[in-house]
């Protein structure tokens, strides 16, 4: 199964089986170091303060996987806002990802929407929709958002808000007001039930986005991907 945040133009990622994957928040412009919010922009990208979708933005993680290490950069590019479902969605796209992101912030919850074709020669598409964020709720908060994976599996995740207003420190740098959210993905089994199959630990700052994101064998609590932000810039 794949991460939630593989689903998001805003991340990118290469680890595929019955772990999550992991993608990269990002945005379009320059690339290159530095560590801030950068500076002035119009505020309608800020909408969700912990996962901002700016045009000009980038973002830029330390990223193990399995055990091999790499550094892993993306830009995001905004295109244009669009109506689904009565709510206004933002439309990105990016080099890493060919298919277009959707975003939403409403009081404090985001929400992700994309197409993925499925079926032989991509003949018919598929929509994925996702709750990554629900902000402004207390800590306890649970969602469950349903995909269905490639083979017609339906795929849960079971989104939960352990910490909030806490800091954690990623490559040095401590980040203060942080959101730690805690997703169980699992699958259900004909005779068996519900079977976990990983589990990850996100770490949401305010004003930044994603800083950390911690894939985890549920059974062996191997850590199967690491990935810790390491520079980012937010116009």
């Amino acid at each position: 199964m794949k991460t939630k945040l593989f689903y998001l133009l805003l991340l990118s990622g290469l680890f595929f089986s019955c772990q999550k994957e992991l993608s990269i928040e990002n945005g379009s412009g320059s690339s290159g170091g530095g560590g801030g919010t950068g500076g002035g922009s119009s505020s309608v990208c800020k909408d969700c303060i912990y996962i901002p979708m700016c045009d000009g933005s980038w973002f830029t993680y330390n990223d193990t996987l399995m055990g091999t290490a790499q550094v892993l950069t993306d830009t995001l590019k905004y295109i244009k806002d669009t109506t689904i479902s009565n709510l206004v969605f933002r439309k990105f796209t990016s080099a890493t990802i060919q298919n277009s992101t959707y975003t939403n912030c409403s009081s404090g919850t985001t929400r992700i929407i994309t197409y993925n074709a499925v079926g032989a020669g991509g003949s018919s598409v598929s929509k994925i929709n996702l709750t990554m964020l629900k902000a402004s709720q207390p800590v306890n908060t649970t969602w469950t958002d349903t995909i269905i994976n490639p083979t017609g599996q339906p795929v849960l995740y079971t989104d939960s808000i352990k910490e909030k207003g806490i800091s954690r420190t990623v490559n040095g740098k401590t980040y203060s007001n942080v959101i730690h959210v805690y997703v169980e993905t699992g699958i259900d089994l004909p005779f068996l039930g519900f079977f976990i199959t990983n589990t990850t630990d996100y770490y949401y700052a305010s004003g930044v986005g994603l800083i950390e994101a911690i894939i985890a064998d549920p059974n062996s609590g191997t850590i199967l991907e690491h990935r810790a932000l390491k520079s980012y810039f937010i116009p």
